[in-house]
């Protein structure tokens, strides 16, 4: 329940709310929604606002009501229909009885009824359905503003099953015309509809009660809130009850279209919607429309993936005026390329790290990546990792910066990158990784291209093979998982590393280039210093 809203200039209290998504289309109103509790005084208006908030959620019922029935006829509001249909009926029955218009008894009338429940039966049977029951139908469709497609299955189910109800609608004409007492039964009371709002916090308690997410806030707004409200963009707002096959093929058109995001993220986005509807199939009986929601297996091999660097980029890279001049204005836009190519992390990785993550390992440097503090955990089991810190690095003064940072008192190595909501300490890393190479002539210089800063990781992982390093130990370092079937060795166990081994492989990875050393200029300073705590 919403806190009750003082007005800054009167001072009195209101009830100040959000029209939701779902109904915003059938609002006629102000959003938000304001409504005066008529006082001044702060516990009054916390005892008013509880009957106001009522009154606000039965009209955001009735409207959901009103736009489910907008969208269409679906088997879930097909009950709701039925019971709606006898009640008028037989409502409009008692009152021209009342009137006079129709005879209280009239025992000529109960062979004419129990002839149309025959054919009732009999259209039941065939499929053929009397003329009266489909115009009655029609009639009452059209009244509720009620969309259908003759041909369409739910149409035909509708049929079959008011077929049912008419054949009892004309029992209790019968009954009263033979002065029996036949009630009206009250109007039935419409259920909501689901919508994609709704079944997502279901799937979320349900995921949250289960312990399926190590970190609910993470998984919901970084990992499957995002991708549902995108979903639900593309398909339009509609009950989830109501969600067919096109609007499954739609979705993955348009997810399968985005030339903003790798082939990776395309099969999150698809897999996570997959997830969801399968969880409403399995708890609510919404449609399963997952069939069109997978890619391919050969759809890699026809379509752009992430490609290494050619020694021609690597040059553009590294060898460019803003590291040979030292102007870059954060130390990261210096730092983090260099460590996504002699270390293969992902541009998440290094971008949250913390000054406590750096650390020696049997007289080794170290960094820690992925872990729980910085980077929940990372992408996946295989991502929490020692990773040595290569001489590369060392050579061009990572260790002095590290001290520099930890003496500043800083948490995280790089404090300029802050930490979005939707993608951590990786989206800012991107958006300067990115403006960078396109400033140096690397890869596409607009849209989505394959060469990026994950490409630093097939360019490390295919220097390696040449050297020969082997293919577990490689798979470690970058955090990728190990070809062994045995499920015991499927995690990465980090009371395995042993530094020395992982430093010699990862030293061996040589590609002919000279890094000037680093120079924390004015300006990198001053980036830092807006996130001291």
């Amino acid at each position: 329940m919403p806190t009750p809203w003082r007005h800054p200039k009167y001072g009195s209290y209101y009830l100040k709310k959000r029209v939701p998504t779902d109904i915003k289309h059938v609002w006629q109103g102000v959003d938000p929604v304001q409504i005066s509790l008529g006082t001044k005084d702060a516990s009054e208006a916390h005892i008013r606002i509880s009957r106001e908030w009522l009154k606000l959620q039965d009209k955001f019922s009735e409207l959901r009501r009103l736009a489910a029935r907008q969208v269409g006829l679906c088997e879930e509001i097909i009950p709701d229909l039925l019971e709606e249909w006898f009640h008028e009926n037989l409502k409009e029955d008692e009152i021209w009885r009342f009137d006079g218009t129709i005879a209280k008894a009239d025992g000529d009338k109960a062979a004419g009824y129990s002839e149309l429940i025959d054919q009732l039966a009999e259209g039941a049977d065939s499929g053929n359905h009397p003329d009266f029951l489909i115009r009655s139908a029609a009639f009452f469709l059209s009244k509720k503003g009620i969309n259908y497609e003759r041909t369409s299955f739910v149409y035909a189910k509708f049929l079959d099953e008011l077929s049912s109800k008419y054949a009892h609608y004309l029992s209790a004409l019968s009954r009263r015309d033979e002065g029996q007492r036949v009630q009206t039964p009250a109007p039935p009371k419409a259920k909501d509809l689901m919508s994609l709002e709704d079944l997502y916090e279901k799937f979320k308690q349900h995921r949250i009660g289960n312990q399926k997410w190590k970190d609910p806030e993470t998984q919901d707004k970084r990992e499957y809130g995002p991708i549902v409200r995108e979903f639900g963009s593309v398909v339009g707002k509609k009950p989830v009850h109501q969600l067919t096959h096109e609007d499954a093929v739609k979705y993955f058109e348009h997810t399968i279209s985005r030339t903003d995001i790798a082939l990776g993220t395309k099969k999150r986005n698809l897999t996570r919607i997959k997830t969801l509807l399968l969880f409403g199939k399995d708890q609510y009986k919404v449609p399963d429309i997952t069939g069109p929601l997978q890619i391919a297996a050969d759809y890699k091999k026809t379509h752009n993936s992430y490609v290494r660097f050619s020694k021609d980029d690597l040059k553009a890279l590294f060898d460019s005026e803003a590291y040979k001049s030292g102007s870059f204005k954060k130390a990261s836009q210096y730092w983090l390329p260099l460590i996504g190519l002699y270390s293969g992390a992902r541009i998440d990785e290094p971008a949250s790290l913390l000054v406590t993550e750096i650390q020696q390992k049997e007289g080794v440097w170290c960094y820690f990546m992925s872990s729980e503090e910085a980077n929940q955990g990372g992408k996946n089991d295989f991502a929490p990792r020692w990773v040595p810190i290569h001489p590369k690095l060392l050579d061009a003064g990572f260790l002095e910066y590290w001290r520099v940072v930890k003496a500043e008192g800083h948490t995280r190595l790089f404090p300029e990158m802050g930490n979005a909501e939707r993608d951590g300490c990786g989206k800012r890393a991107t958006v300067d990784f990115t403006e960078y190479r396109r400033s140096v002539g690397v890869g596409a210089l607009t849209g989505r291209s394959n060469k990026a800063y994950h490409s630093f990781r097939s360019t490390l992982v295919s220097e390696l093979k040449e050297r020969g390093v082997d293919g577990d130990l490689r798979r470690s370092l970058v955090g990728h998982a190990s070809e062994k079937r045995d499920v015991h060795d499927d995690i990465y166990d980090q009371a395995d590393f042993q530094p020395q081994k992982a430093y010699a492989a990862l030293s061996a990875a040589s590609f002919g280039l000279n890094h000037p050393p680093f120079v924390d200029n004015v300006k990198m300073q001053t980036a830092r210093r807006r996130y001291l705590p």
